[in-house]
């Protein structure tokens, strides 16, 4: 278990280059800058379900979901 657990410190070691974020498997740092990138193509993030969004518009629409607003009438009802 000891010898398992020295392998981990010589392994090598993969770092985020917009964060602080270290790790020695290569697909998670690929999982993680996925992040960084989803962050700066869908800036606008829900307060209540974090799902994200590109424009504020779009957020706000979907914050209707959540209050139970509905903003756009039927004309036939």
């Amino acid at each position: 278990a000891l010898s398992s657990h020295k392998e981990i410190h010589s392994q090598s070691t993969f770092s985020c280059n917009d964060c602080d974020y270290v790790t020695i498997d290569q697909i998670a740092l690929e999982r993680h800058v996925s992040r960084h990138i989803r962050e700066s193509t869908y800036p606008y993030e829900c307060d209540e379900c974090k799902k994200r969004f590109r424009k504020v518009h779009d957020l706000q629409e979907h914050f209707n979901l959540h209050s139970g607003d509905k903003p756009h009438k039927c004309q036939i009802c």
